[in-house]
């Protein structure tokens, strides 16, 4: 089972009619990495921000809050997970 892109992220993307390729030489990284980043947003440090907002023509505020909303429904996951675990008597 592979794992699933986040995809508000990959929306961003394709509707500036980029192919992740493009976007990942673009950024000076292997498309595998991009893909890893597109799974977690917690792998993209302030450059990696910076050079997708220049690529995509977007402002960098738009891409931290991406990584916020990414923050929120992980964090969303993880709580989600913890209520549903059986506490013993």
């Amino acid at each position: 089972m592979s794992k699933a892109t986040f995809k508000p992220l990959d929306n961003l993307i394709e509707e500036k009619g980029l192919r992740y390729n493009f976007v990942a030489k673009k950024m000076g990284i292997n498309p595998s990495y991009l893909w890893q980043m597109r799974c977690n947003l917690f792998k993209m440090d302030i450059n990696h921000m910076e050079l997708l907002a220049e690529i995509l023509g977007v402002d960098f505020f738009d891409i931290y809050e991406l990584r916020k909303k990414f923050e929120q429904e992980v964090s969303k996951n993880a709580t989600r997970g913890l209520n549903s675990i059986k506490q013993p008597a």
